[in-house]
């Protein structure tokens, strides 16, 4: 996946994205420039939509990633303003709108795997919406719920997300938009800690203003550089480190900047001072790892490894914070954890529990629906300002699992945990390393959200319409499946489902490190044969199965067959595996191709070696036997020939006997 990320496009993007924050900034400064951003941003976006869908959808993921609260740009005044979130919401609804009429096709092609989850949150939301209406403030209401519409965008993530290179741009927006927030927040960091800027100052009050971030005071030259949209940083992180890790990093340049990206993404998490986001982190690091033992075959070695490189990783971004600030006094880390029972942000969040639980335990099944407000104190010094004593009445809660069941109750917290289930499993469908990534983000917004909302804000719902996209996808391994099927379907070789099948299967169990790639190359290694004609089929018959100019023509015929079938389809990287892959399924060469040869032999032993004793009169016990042997006898690594010798020794002695 990661060939292609850092390409000319990432660096268009960057560049686009760095000039919208410029001229967000100056629109803070002289109003008419937001005005002017933001409808140069709408009308491209309702241009570029109408062209191709997946580009709206780009632009949504990328104000996501950078945008915090919405309102980079807005359009009006205070809380009647339109923010640019909420104008990009409008414009690729009625693009997406407009195009369904057009083309009079009106339906979308959700799988019905996410038919279920998505039908029963959407009655839970409306149920949220009416139990709020009849019990609640009606402003309360309407603003708590507001982010919840965000989930309508899933019709258009399903219909512009429906292609392997769809999921290849979201990637890289993510990647690009998250490198430049990356550097902002580096260099924001080093503006206030050396007092280039000022709390107070326009670019201070422009991250405040547009509800970005948050820039607080810490200790000496120390300040904490929080953006509401370094989740993303956090989502970015442990895709390329999923990536990374499931690959053999070379000094290329591609892989270069991977790792240069993962450490970037990784000081960003340590600079915001997020301990909701450091807790998601931790809490993925564990999950990946468990999951690279298993697939490692509980490798000690590679998880020790691993171990070491993210403490020394830490430990040097602690110091270059250091270095940044010239401050040597303070650790970010440990500090953020010492003062706990003196911190603001902690005491107002814990402050905030025994309300929520309380009133929870009165009504938990169902919820009070959106809107529910409950009091509490808070010491956030932005709120004791304004509420003398810091007495505070609030919809909105830090705790993002325990504001859902006060909302939708333990009832709707479930629905919202199956379509989640139904995500993950449909993930795991197929372990590619990318997907891999995508699901270990997800398990770090899983557990930031137990402290900080995501999940109920377009920032996290983003990410899961995102997701289910991507997932909902029909895999190319089906499409080939159906390719295979259908060409064995329509030539006059006989049928062999079950051996394609056992080779896949065979392949996935002697190779950890596994990919769609060589899932197809497995399963479609013998392509050739259904298209062979009748004449061909003889001349074969009457040469060792072992010929090599038999064999050489078998595979490269079968490669060149699927590649064509790919072309324009898949990823270019990808066809090029396929194709050497299947060229080298029958000798081998590489230690991928090995363990395709040795599924295939295993494979066939299991299921063709008894076709071919049935064919004995016709070809000859010598010829069967050599052929048998010989399939045998190239495994090359000792875990499969253990797998085969049984099958093998039953099959030599029911040819004996022959």
């Amino acid at each position: 996946m990661n060939e292609n990320l850092f390409e000319k496009t990432f660096i268009v993007i960057v560049g686009l994205l760095l000039a919208t924050e410029i001229m967000s900034f100056l629109g803070q400064l002289y109003q008419p420039l937001n005005l002017v951003g933001f409808f140069i941003i709408i009308i491209a976006a309702a241009v570029v939509s109408f062209k191709k869908l997946e580009y709206g959808i780009y632009l949504i993921l990328a104000e996501l990633c950078i945008g915090g609260k919405g309102y980079l740009f807005s359009f009006g005044l205070n809380s009647s303003a339109i923010s640019i979130r909420m104008a990009l919401f409008l414009i690729l609804f009625s693009v997406w709108t407009a195009i369904k009429i057009k083309n009079k096709k009106i339906g979308f092609t959700l799988n019905k795997k996410f038919l279920i989850p998505y039908s029963l949150l959407a009655l839970t939301i409306c149920y949220g919406i009416i139990n709020g209406f009849l019990h609640n403030q009606t402003s309360s209401v309407i603003f708590d719920f507001n982010a919840w519409i965000f989930f309508a965008l899933l019709f258009i993530f399903i219909d512009a997300l429906n292609r392997p290179d769809t999921t290849r741009g979201a990637i890289r927006i993510i990647f690009a938009a998250t490198s430049l927030l990356a550097v902002k927040t580096i260099l924001t960091l080093v503006f206030f800690s050396h007092g280039l800027t000022e709390l107070g100052d326009p670019f201070y009050k422009w991250i405040r203003d547009t509800g970005v971030g948050e820039i607080t005071y810490i200790s000496g030259t120390l300040f904490r550089v929080f953006f509401q949209s370094q989740l993303y940083v956090l989502i970015g992180l442990f895709i390329a480190l999923t990536l990374v890790l499931q690959k053999k990093i070379s000094r290329s340049k591609e892989d270069i900047l991977l790792l240069i990206y993962i450490y970037l993404m990784s000081l960003t998490l340590i600079i915001s001072q997020s301990r909701s986001f450091w807790i998601g982190a931790a809490s993925a690091i564990i999950v990946l790892i468990g999951y690279l033992w298993w697939r490692s075959e509980k490798s000690f070695k590679k998880i020790t490894i691993l171990i070491i490189a993210i403490i020394a990783t830490v430990a040097s971004q602690i110091l270059l914070i250091q270095v940044l600030t010239n401050n040597f006094s303070s650790n970010p880390i440990s500090d953020r954890f010492r003062h706990l029972s003196t911190d603001a942000a902690g005491n107002s969040r814990l402050n905030q529990l025994e309300p929520l639980l309380y009133n929870i335990s009165q009504q938990s099944i169902v919820g009070y629906g959106f809107g529910k407000e409950l009091t509490y104190q808070s010491t956030d010094p932005r709120i004791v300002a304004s509420n003398p004593g810091g007495i505070y009445t609030t919809y909105a809660f830090e705790w993002g699992y325990l504001d859902t069941v006060l909302k939708l109750g333990i009832l709707g917290l479930l629905v919202y945990f199956f379509l989640v289930y139904t995500i993950i499993v449909s993930g795991l469908k197929n372990p590619s390393p990318t997907n891999i990534g995508l699901l270990t983000g997800l398990v770090a917004v899983l557990a930031t959200n137990i402290f900080s909302p995501y999940l109920n804000h377009p920032l996290g719902i983003g990410y899961l319409l995102l997701l289910s996209a991507i997932f909902n996808q029909v895999s190319m391994l089906e499409k080939i499946k159906q390719f295979v099927h259908q060409s064995f379907a329509q030539s006059h070789y006989q049928k062999q489902n079950t051996h394609f099948k056992r080779t896949e299967y065979w392949f996935k169990k002697l190779n950890p490190n596994y990919d769609e790639a060589g899932q197809i190359a497995a399963y479609a290694h013998d392509i050739e044969r259904a298209f062979r004609n009748k004449n061909s089929e003889e001349t074969f018959k009457n040469i060792a199965f072992n010929n090599p100019e038999f064999l050489k023509h078998h595979a490269e015929t079968g490669a060149g067959i699927i590649s064509k079938f790919l072309e324009g389809k898949y990823e270019p990287t990808a066809i090029t595996k396929i194709n050497e892959l299947i060229r080298l399924h029958e000798i081998g060469g590489t230690p991928e191709a090995d363990l395709l040869k040795d599924a295939d032999s295993i494979s066939y032993l299991e299921n063709n070696a008894a076709l071919h004793l049935k064919m004995i009169n016709k070809l000859g016990k010598e010829k069967v036997k050599g052929k048998i042997d010989w399939m045998y006898q190239r495994i090359t690594s000792k875990k499969a020939r253990e797998i085969a010798r049984p099958q093998y020794e039953k099959i030599i002695k029911i040819l004996e006997k022959i």
